[in-house]
């Protein structure tokens, strides 16, 4: 966390936090949700300012309670989750073939492939996030955490090339091929995701 916010908070210690205002979407995308929008269970209005998008990428924090926010200045706004915490991308890359990086702009590599009972292709990894812990005070410390990402709709062709299936009468079964791994795609259901990987997709006040 930088030395502003930190500043900000020490100022203003008692700022309200905000929830159900910021939104991740299915691909990624921030979303502003309005009082009609949360009335109404909408998604909210797409964040289009690349200074916004690129603050808040740079604030991304987690709390105590595995609940995802975005740290404005001296204000805590929590952030709702279509599904997962993170959206991956499969990107073309110079040095390798593709490489795997998250709606934060993180590399990521897969230790885990699962298949849900919709067709969703949800990858296990490592990332580097800002954890904040509030007692015995308030600190902010970066944490390797092990967590999952949902992969973009529009890469589903690519991890198909990528990846070698065989539907029989018991199921799908198959392998990720990434680089040089062959990692082997498991089946899970949607239900047991935020348990696995324990997040929350609704943040509410502890």
């Amino acid at each position: 966390m930088d030395d502003s916010t930190i500043s900000a908070i020490a100022k203003w210690p008692n700022v309200p936090f905000c929830y159900g205002w910021l939104f991740l979407d299915r691909r990624g995308v921030f979303r502003i949700r309005n009082e009609y929008s949360q009335q109404n269970n909408l998604q909210g209005e797409v964040i289009k300012h690349s200074g916004l998008c690129d603050s808040i990428k740079k604030h991304i924090c987690i709390d105590d309670h595995q609940q995802y926010f975005y740290q404005n200045g001296p204000q805590r706004v929590y952030l709702n989750l279509a599904y997962c915490p993170y959206v991956v991308r499969i990107l073309p890359h110079q040095e390798s073939q593709w490489i795997l990086q998250n709606h934060l702009d993180q590399e990521i590599t897969p230790s885990r492939c699962f298949l849900d009972e919709k067709g969703n292709v949800l990858l296990e990894c490592v990332v580097s996030i800002t954890r904040c812990t509030n007692y015995p005070e308030m600190s902010f410390t970066e944490v390797q955490l092990r967590t999952v990402a949902l992969l973009h709709d529009h890469d589903l062709d690519i991890f198909s090339e990528l990846s070698k299936m065989d539907v029989s009468s018991c199921g799908i079964k198959g392998v990720f091929q990434w680089n040089h791994l062959e990692i082997p795609i498991e089946p899970m259901m949607s239900g047991d995701v935020m348990n696995e990987f324990q997040f929350k997709t609704i943040p509410t006040a502890s």
